[in-house]
């Protein structure tokens, strides 16, 4: 680049011999693989193999929805529910934004009026403990509501965590309506039977249909390509 102050021309010459690459790795099975080293990676361009002179690990700040099921029919695995979702905030990155959505016969955010998101963990964990499990299953209308919040956060990684057991039964939306492309913009998404097993035949083929579309059970750096 050729620029000119004055009488005096000088030249400013700018090289670029360091290109940041963020990646992932999942295994056979489709889940993250986090132990791995610089030896475990190749890196090549137009062919060529290029040498990786910097490697490391970084658990950048995320945008988090957490959406809980309150209906009637998780009553007795409820604790469970909590204990679950307290420990995935424990386990947070401190600076990840981070919002909850409550649903049963509606979906309602259980962060105060005014906070869209937070990063503080005692607002945090006393917007999951806030609800009784009582009422029918809005599945449909919180994953859309959950996953058009999610978008409105500012960091470009974005994932949704949702806890239930059972099929929906009480939305105003239909399945249809969380498989159209434009519900679907954010690329992350994250699923969780609320007591650890095999999710009934109900809620697992919406989820079955759901992973065509979008990654799951994993935060995933982005791919980038030259």
């Amino acid at each position: 680049m050729l620029a000119q102050v004055g009488e005096h021309d000088f030249k400013l010459k700018a090289a670029a011999n360091l290109v940041m690459l963020e990646v992932s790795a999942k295994d056979r099975e489709g889940r993250f693989v986090s132990d791995l080293t610089r030896g475990d990676f190749r890196v090549c361009e137009n062919g060529k193999a290029q040498t990786i002179s910097q490697f490391s690990k970084d658990d950048a700040p995320v945008t988090i929805g957490l959406a809980i099921d309150d209906s009637g029919g998780m009553k007795t695995k409820y604790s469970e529910v909590i204990n679950s979702a307290m420990i995935f905030l424990s386990l947070s990155n401190p600076k990840d934004e981070v919002f909850i959505v409550h649903f049963n016969d509606s979906v309602r955010v259980g962060l105060p009026k005014g906070v869209p998101f937070s990063d503080n963990p005692a607002l945090l964990k006393a917007s999951v403990i806030r609800n009784p499990a009582e009422g029918r299953t809005a599945l449909y209308d919180a994953i859309l509501f959950s996953l058009k919040h999610l978008n409105s956060g500012r960091q470009e990684k974005k994932s949704l965590l949702l806890i239930s057991d059972g099929g929906d039964n009480a939305s105003t939306h239909k399945l249809r309506d969380v498989m159209k492309p434009s519900a679907n913009r954010t690329p992350r998404f994250i699923r969780l039977a609320s007591s650890m097993r095999t999710m009934r035949i109900a809620i697992r083929g919406c989820f079955e249909t759901l992973r065509t579309r979008v990654a799951e059970m994993r935060f995933s750096r982005k791919h980038c390509s030259s």
